[in-house]
């Protein structure tokens, strides 16, 4: 028979210890219930009591809640993490019965991992980028020591052909064959000389020598005295002038292109002419045909097929009179521009706003605007008759 509740333990029964004294249940001792309704097994032999005095059985009520606080802190205490983990009662380690589980981090501890991983990497950006300028440095200096190079390299071809050149354009131009050279290799490149020296080259070579800009990085030398936008004057190299002559042009021809030009031939078999365009490019090409070209077909007396036969005389007058015609079309040309008729400015009306239809439809509704247009259609219209 079991104890009725109050009454003294015999002295053959055990004492249960409280449960602060107790030690805490391992997983063992601590089964999860099952389901379909079946009781947990049978406590084994000497185990205490449980609280209350009575023996579970098949139709035993739950505990009340002070009684599941024992069943509560076990399964607590089950819970492994950092601060707690629960080793076995024996002395050996059973790995597969506890296993240490990393517990649940903080917000605040995310948040300022985050924080420093960002600042981490915007200081590590701002590292990269101050640690780029001196490697900018040394490749500026190392592009201004290439440039140099090339302008030395360029300087090594010149060969006695080319200060022929240079003298020619020293004396048309005003200037020492030295600066004429400097100016020459401010050019990125001598390859117009080499096409027009070679065998089968080109047959011109053009210099135009007028107001540009300072010359580039790439020329390999540091002019002084210049600043950014400022203007000075160069000599342009075949193809690579601006589009719009203003300048004076010296170009040179060759008679033939069979046989490659060296000092010795460059002489005989090299021309040259000026077209000075300072004054308009119409105006130059009308004075050199009619000063240089012309008197030279007519001093030419050597015409080859055309001086054995009456039709070859007739084919030489034609094409001199064609040549005078040109020039007098020239003429009445640059006569025709000098003379154009330069409108009268007005002032106290804007034209600007009379562009589309529909502006020029608001301005016919407005008499007053319609009075000053047609004064000013009175002035032009006197201008352009007289």
């Amino acid at each position: 028979m079991s104890a009725e509740e109050g009454d003294p333990p015999s002295a053959g029964e055990e004492i249960p210890h409280s449960m602060e004294e107790a030690p805490p249940p391992s997983s063992e001792d601590i089964a999860p219930p099952t389901s379909g309704g079946e009781a947990p097994p049978p406590p084994e032999e000497g185990a205490p009591p449980l609280p209350g005095g009575e023996a579970p059985g098949e139709d035993a009520a739950p505990l009340s809640p002070e009684g599941m606080e024992p069943s509560l802190i076990g399964y607590q205490d089950l819970i492994p993490s950092e601060e707690m983990i629960i080793l076995p009662d024996d002395d050996e380690t059973d790995l597969s019965r506890l296993r240490p589980r990393v517990g649940p981090r903080l917000v605040q501890s995310v948040l300022s991992d985050v924080l420093s991983s960002q600042s981490s990497h915007r200081s590590s950006r701002y590292r990269r980028s101050m640690s780029g300028i001196p490697n900018l440095q040394e490749t500026l200096k190392e592009r201004q020591a290439r440039f140099r190079d090339a302008r030395e390299s360029r300087k090594q071809k010149i060969d006695p052909s080319y200060k022929y050149i240079f003298e020619i354009l020293a004396e048309k131009l005003g200037l020492d064959i030295v600066t004429v050279e400097e100016l020459i290799l401010d050019c990125p490149s001598l390859e117009a000389f080499t096409h027009f020296f070679m065998k089968d080259g080109c047959k011109t070579l053009k210099f135009l020598y007028q107001e540009g800009d300072v010359p580039s990085l790439e020329c390999g030398r540091i002019i002084p005295g210049t600043t950014k936008g400022a203007k000075m004057m160069r000599l342009y190299v075949d193809n690579a002038y601006p589009q719009k002559l203003k300048g004076l042009c010296i170009f040179f021809v060759r008679c033939r292109n069979d046989v490659a030009l060296n000092a010795k031939s460059i002489q005989e078999e090299v021309l040259f002419t000026v077209l000075d365009a300072s004054k308009g490019l119409l105006n130059g090409i009308r004075n050199m045909l009619a000063n240089i070209f012309l008197p030279a077909i007519l001093a030419t007396n050597s015409w080859g097929a055309l001086n054995q036969s009456k039709q070859g005389e007739s084919e030489k007058h034609v094409f001199t009179e064609t040549i005078n015609r040109y020039l007098s079309f020239l003429d009445g040309a640059r006569i025709s521009i000098e003379g154009t008729v330069k409108l009268k400015t007005i002032d106290n009306v804007d034209f600007s706003k009379l562009q589309t239809f529909e502006e020029v439809t608001v301005a016919a509704s407005n008499s007053e605007t319609v009075r000053q247009l047609e004064e000013v259609l009175m002035i032009w219209y006197k201008q352009i008759e007289q």
